[in-house]
């Protein structure tokens, strides 16, 4: 299969575990990129891809959490229910 048959998740698959793959080698990106036949303005590009995707869904995360959180002690305050959800009883 080619890299323009793979569907948009597929090829950013495939570049994250590149880049993840590089990283582990040890050899600099030019020389990870001509072992591997890939133009380094491609590797480049990708791994700017895959960081905004992931900082993205990093700060998706962190915003639910925030939300919940904000939700169950608005809850509390109100009487509405007590937030038992994160608390681990023995």
């Amino acid at each position: 299969m080619t890299i323009q048959e793979l569907t948009q998740n597929e090829k950013y698959k495939f570049w994250y575990l590149k880049i993840k793959e590089c990283k582990e080698s040890d050899l600099s990106v030019q020389d990870f990129c001509e072992r591997n036949n890939i133009e380094a303005s491609t590797y480049y590009r990708y791994q700017q891809k895959i960081k905004t995707i992931l900082c993205n869904h990093m700060n998706n995360e962190t915003e639910l959490k925030n939300e919940d959180s904000n939700y169950q002690e608005q809850q509390w305050l109100t009487g509405s229910s007590l937030p038992l959800r994160n608390i681990s009883f023995p």
